[in-house]
């Protein structure tokens, strides 16, 4: 008796999982590009203000900084804080 009823609860449970899966939707395609530039050795003063510092890594020493221009285009530079220095290269996203 035990044993039919822990079947017939597999067998609910097999069904409601079956059912319950859909497919994840397809990611949305946009016309939004990062680009990939060299870096000086300063920041220029025409990427505007600092709008946020994120974390790059699970170590501490790495960190982001982003800024944006008056016309919204935003600057992404990597940042070394234990050597104090940027990272080569810096990502630039147009605002259209």
């Amino acid at each position: 008796m035990v044993g039919k009823i822990l079947k017939y609860l597999a067998g609910m449970f097999l069904i409601v999982l079956l059912l319950s899966c859909t497919k994840i939707p397809e990611p949305i395609e946009s016309n939004l590009g990062m680009q990939v530039l060299p870096l000086g050795t300063t920041i220029p003063a025409q990427w505007g203000n600092l709008v946020a510092v994120t974390s790059a890594s699970e170590y501490a020493s790495y960190v982001q900084l982003w800024f944006q221009d008056k016309d919204g285009n935003v600057y992404l530079v990597g940042y070394n804080v234990l050597r104090n220095k940027f990272f080569l290269k810096y990502r630039y996203i147009k605002r259209g």
